[in-house]
């Protein structure tokens, strides 16, 4: 039981427990006192971490690619106005067309790798939201069971006490039961021993009542 006192100070009261008795049992650690993100927001966030490094995202790559299909673009383009130089008009429609095209793909592979990484966002998103069910329901497990082994603590502390206070009264009674008849044997045996209602008639049986 829980015994609350309050004692009254000089600024506000305090409280002070009493009498609190341990509950003993192995409880596992992630149901001690520990905070509620120590364990499983780390691993959320390590899983998330480790999702997120696999998703792939559109980088400087994509620039220097279509930079380097321009400028390759561009040099032939020279040569082949040095070579034939009334096909100026040809080789700009060309130079437009490879502009474009190197513009609408990189837009278009770049809008791919964000829907990649839009889908690997996802993905986190569920494997946190799995994780946190599962956490939420091994916490209840191990509350519930904690909740059973208080309880079984506090009836074999019943019984333990039952059998304490059956003990003790079973010692009372014998107690009383062996001292009762044994006052009566003493002291017949010290009026034996003094010989008071006559002499007993041989020694031994003065040393028999000696051992009495």
């Amino acid at each position: 039981m829980i015994h609350v006192v309050t004692s009254k100070g000089a600024n506000h009261p305090k409280k002070v427990m009493t009498g609190v008795e341990p509950v003993k049992s192995k409880i596992p650690e992630l149901c001690k006192t520990a905070p509620a993100d120590a364990g499983g927001l780390s691993i959320i966030k390590s899983r998330e971490k480790e999702l997120m490094a696999r998703a792939p995202f559109p980088s400087n790559l994509i620039v220097f690619i279509g930079f380097c299909t321009l400028a390759i673009a561009l040099f032939f383009s020279a040569i082949i106005f040095s070579i034939v130089p009334t096909l100026l008009p040809i080789q700009i429609v060309i130079f437009i067309c490879l502009i474009l095209v190197s513009g609408m793909a990189a837009i278009g592979y770049t809008l791919f790798l964000r829907s990649e990484r839009t889908s690997y966002q996802a993905m986190a998103l569920v494997e946190q939201q799995n994780l946190i069910t599962t956490m939420a329901a091994q916490i209840s497990t191990l509350r519930d069971r904690q909740n059973n082994l208080r309880r079984a603590y506090g009836e074999e502390k019943l019984r333990a006490d039952e059998a304490r206070n059956s003990k003790a009264a079973f010692l009372a009674h014998l107690n009383h039961d062996f001292r009762t008849p044994l006052n009566h044997i003493i002291g017949f045996a010290d009026l034996m021993t003094h010989q008071t209602f006559g002499p007993v008639g041989d020694e031994r049986y003065l040393a028999y009542i000696g051992d009495i």
